[in-house]
């Protein structure tokens, strides 16, 4: 509801958007009257290869990443989900997925639980998980910020990270490299990825739909750092 007040109260008064929505997708939109309006679509669910979007490499750096935690033995891995029903959550929840399926590890239904992007969110899905065991050797949050909560968890619960607990993160938020200790976690292109979504966001205004449609999809890297091991 809130979105689409902001919408409606930006209608005829700009000449293009820019639309970070990862819980809407892009046909709603496009299907509103903001249909003629240069709209790129950033870190959304696109199901359409007729609009213009940018994003990150989601499930492709949370394959990494769980890819990254199997490498070094770890099997029973505990998920973290970011929030329900968003694009870039889903994405990461299957890399994380698609990765154990590929290496033949079991995914542990028990070991996956719904959290969020905040610290609390990740502070509370880490407690529900020590509270069925067995610990899990390692687990993935969703964020960075999640991620920063479970360590606070785990410490609170007098367990050791990573010795006794690997845990990783996603975005490489400032923060991650100041975690006690500093989080592994996977970096995205943030910078980039609000020049590129207004280079295009220009490009349409001018060329109007005589320009096919672009999409973008940002690599991201894996930053290893001591929570991982």
């Amino acid at each position: 509801a809130d979105f689409s007040r902001a919408l409606r109260g930006m209608y005829r008064r700009v000449d293009g958007l820019l639309v970070m929505a990862p819980s809407v997708e892009s046909a709603t939109i496009k299907s509103s009257e903001f249909r003629d309006i240069a709209t790129v679509f950033v870190n959304t669910r696109t199901n359409s290869a007729q609009v213009d979007s940018v994003t990150f490499d989601n499930f492709g750096g949370m394959y990494a990443m769980t890819a990254h935690l199997l490498s070094k033995g770890h099997r029973r891995i505990a998920f973290i989900k970011g929030p329900a029903d968003t694009f870039d959550a889903d994405e990461r929840l299957g890399g994380f997925l698609k990765a154990l399926s590929d290496t033949g590890v079991e995914s542990h239904p028990s070991l996956i639980v719904q959290g969020g992007y905040t610290l609390t969110d990740g502070h509370h899905a880490a407690q529900k998980l020590l509270k069925k065991g067995p610990l899990p050797s390692a687990i993935m949050a969703s964020n960075d910020y999640a991620a920063l909560g479970v360590m606070h968890a785990l410490r609170e619960a007098g367990i050791s990270v990573p010795k006794q607990v690997a845990v990783t993160g996603f975005d490489d938020v400032p923060s991650a490299h100041y975690g006690t200790p500093p989080l592994s976690t996977v970096h995205v292109p943030v910078r980039e990825l609000g020049s590129i979504a207004t280079d295009l966001a220009v490009m349409r205004i001018s060329k109007g739909s005589t320009h096919p449609p672009q999409r973008r999809t940002l690599p991201v890297q894996l930053v290893i750092r001591e929570s991982s091991g």
